[in-house]
């Protein structure tokens, strides 16, 4: 698996974790801890590779490398959508 795969991979299974634990706080379920511990692994492992993938582009400059780099780590779920939707294309060949 691919770089490219591993990134959407976990982005896509980390909201969609946020989104189970969040129904089963509300459910009031045993497994809320389990499903937020999950949601937060796959949230990280999206944020190292989005910034390895960040860091490597020779496409932005240091500015923008370090400000997307915040940005990705403090806001991961508002920003890392916008980068995968918006951003990637600039630093991947299609």
């Amino acid at each position: 698996m691919n770089t490219r795969n591993i990134i959407s991979w976990s982005y896509i299974i980390s909201i969609a974790s946020f989104g189970l634990t969040i129904y089963a706080k509300i459910a009031h379920s045993e497994s809320t801890m389990t499903l937020f511990v999950l949601a937060l692994l796959t949230q990280l492992v999206f944020a190292v590779f989005a910034i390895y993938e960040l860091r490597g582009s020779e496409h932005f400059t240091r500015r923008e490398k370090a400000d997307w780099t915040v940005l990705i780590v403090c806001a991961p779920l508002i920003f890392g959508t916008y980068y995968l939707l918006r951003l990637r294309h600039r630093i991947l060949p299609t």
